[in-house]
């Protein structure tokens, strides 16, 4: 058996995002892809917040109605379109989105992914940003709604939900959040969601599991770091889903990956 390599894999995103959700759940599909194929891999993942709206927009604290902050935001058509090519996502997965309900900014919901990362790593972090991704963008709830984040740490067995209730009560790691999300924006991370493979290349947009299986798959080990060119011309030969369900595949999720380039 092959000695198993390591591949890092660093998601920036936000949990109020659909395509965020998207690509959470294709890069799952893909995961158990490799793993269904025995390959030799360890997957090191670790999300990091990139908030799309800022605190001076949805200030912490206050609580919104989805629809309307999103349909303002976007315009009426724009967003009526990102609706329907979200939503046919979703259909061909048996999945639907919550347009509705209310929503605040995401700084706590953030605090308590980076706290699980912290207390568990990414088998802790992992199934968090799952369960905060469908509790805000398929059951339509606010996740900045501390009892809720607290029934979902203990949930997961994270933490109590006293001790939950405590941590997002205080201030702890909320400067740190709204750091990383200054600081990810700077150094020109600024897609929603955008996936930074082994700290050297950067896929922006959710992609389908195809894209991620092939842009994770033992193959990108023969490609040297430093050759750009050659990883970019792999990614565009592997990454079109020729007859697979990318062929069709709505806006969001474009049917080859862009790759922006070495970080």
């Amino acid at each position: 058996m092959a000695t198993p390599r390591a591949i890092s894999i660093d998601i920036y995103d936000d949990l109020m995002c659909p395509n965020c959700f998207m690509a959470y759940t294709e890069l799952g599909m893909a995961i158990k892809m490799a793993k269904e194929q025995r390959l030799p891999i360890i997957y090191n993942i670790q999300y990091h917040p990139l908030r799309l709206v800022c605190p001076e927009v949805l200030p912490d604290g206050k609580v919104v109605d989805r629809h309307d902050f999103l349909e303002a935001r976007f315009g009426p058509e724009p967003f009526a379109n990102f609706k329907k090519s979200v939503n046919s996502w979703g259909e061909k997965r048996g999945i639907a989105f919550a347009w509705h309900g209310q929503m605040g900014a995401t700084t706590w919901a953030f605090r308590l992914s980076l706290k699980a990362f912290e207390l568990g790593g990414k088998m802790a972090q992992y199934p968090l940003h799952g369960a905060l991704f469908r509790a805000s963008v398929i059951e339509g709830k606010d996740i900045s709604d501390i009892n809720l984040l607290a029934d979902l740490a203990s949930g997961l067995n994270i933490m109590s939900r006293d001790d939950a209730i405590a941590f997002l009560e205080s201030d702890e790691l909320k400067e740190r959040v709204c750091h990383l999300a200054k600081a990810n924006r700077a150094k020109g991370i600024t897609s929603a969601p955008t996936i930074v493979i082994n700290n050297k290349f950067k896929l922006e947009g959710a992609q389908c599991k195809d894209v991620y299986f092939q842009v994770r798959s033992q193959r990108i080990l023969s490609y040297e770091a430093h050759s750009p060119v050659i990883f970019t011309q792999f990614l565009h030969k592997v990454a079109t889903c020729n007859g697979g369900e990318c062929s069709n595949a709505p806006s969001p999720i474009p049917p080859t990956a862009q790759l922006v380039g070495a970080v």
